[in-house]
């Protein structure tokens, strides 16, 4: 994926403006599957503890905990040892709810990613029972029962990476990126008591994707964190789905769900200034790490179109990064105007590996 931004000067009198000569990111999503983050006694229950940072993540981005970017946590009840075990949320909801985020009683804990426009849950069942996992909130020490939106498992059968036609879904989510965004979502599963209704696989679909799975869960009443990488043009559309390999349990709850973005965000660099001097060309930018950018010089502007006589400008690391947000980092990249050249033209090719 590449991404030009340029601009041009002709020698004694004449000043090009900004020449944007293209934008192009790629046609559509892609998503991997990371890893399973899993709740053992010998990792100290991770997944449980997504917010505590003093519990080691293997696959958070930000060193420290998951959800950086946004989180639902959903409908989980203050934990009590002494009344553990009262119910709690046993409602049915439609499909296009809030993730219960609007209850009236024991709302989901939630920070809105910054990069979505929208998110709703399928149709379910909220439900928070004696016997659920005891996960941390979001201030990564308060312990809740947590809760869970339960969703039918009855659509199938269809293929599941362990065969043709073995396979039942129910939708538990989607969501639509508002802007080009790269980042890795966990969606949290087999909390919810015994380990029965618990999916064996979670998916991602997207229309120019297809499903993307997990790898094969183990069903056993300790939560388990499925997480993806997604880099998303704005305006796609994601839908993440639970799915079992035999109907008969019919429902499988997830409870909690993180956002954290990548250092290999496919935000373009920010253009701060085109500085002309008599002999120079100039750009200052900043540029996010993970994003690889160099100058490219011609004389001739159709020299870019044929990819002849373009002159590489490596960029160099400005002494100034005051004001640089973290993970970026502030570059100058400069070409001179010598001798007989009565014009020139530099642009940036900013490029994020597939």
């Amino acid at each position: 994926m590449q991404m030009y931004a340029g601009f041009g000067r002709r020698r004694g009198f004449f000043l090009c403006g900004v020449l944007l000569l293209c934008t192009h990111w790629g046609r559509g999503a892609t998503i991997s599957y990371v890893g399973t983050q899993t709740s053992t006694t010998a990792n100290g229950y991770a997944a449980a503890n997504w917010s505590n940072a003093g519990v080691l993540k293997d696959f958070d981005v930000s060193g420290e905990k998951y959800g950086t970017s946004g989180y639902y946590q959903i409908r989980p009840i203050p934990w009590d040892p002494v009344a553990a075990e009262i119910g709690g949320p046993g409602e049915v909801t439609a499909s296009g709810n809030l993730l219960g985020t609007n209850a009236g009683s024991n709302p989901t804990l939630s920070s809105a990613p910054s990069f979505l426009s929208s998110i709703t849950g399928g149709a379910g069942t909220f439900v928070n029972y004696g016997g659920y996992g005891i996960f941390r909130g979001p201030d990564g020490s308060s312990l809740y029962r947590q809760g869970g939106l339960s969703v039918s498992v009855n659509n199938g059968a269809f293929d599941t990476p362990s065969g043709n036609n073995n396979g039942y879904f129910g939708v538990a989510f989607e969501f639509t990126v508002s802007t080009p965004t790269a980042f890795r979502i966990g969606i949290t599963v087999d909390s919810n008591g015994g380990g029965d209704y618990a999916p064996d696989y979670v998916g991602i679909y997207s229309s120019s994707t297809g499903t993307v799975f997990s790898t094969l869960l183990v069903r056993n009443a300790e939560p388990d964190m499925a997480i993806f990488e997604i880099n998303a043009l704005a305006g796609e559309t994601f839908t993440a789905s639970v799915w079992q390999r035999s109907g008969t349990q019919s429902v499988a709850p997830v409870s909690l769900v993180t956002f954290d973005k990548t250092l290999s965000d496919i935000t373009p660099p920010v253009i701060e200034a085109y500085s002309v001097t008599e002999d120079y060309l100039v750009i200052t930018a900043i540029v996010r790490t993970g994003v690889t950018v160099v100058g490219e010089a011609v004389t001739d502007l159709d020299n870019y179109a044929s990819g002849t006589l373009v002159d590489e400008v490596p960029g160099e690391e400005a002494a100034d990064q005051f004001g640089v947000p973290g993970g970026s980092k502030r570059m100058t990249f400069s070409v001179a105007v010598e001798g007989s050249v009565t014009k020139k033209f530099l642009r940036l090719k900013a490029s994020l590996a597939q």
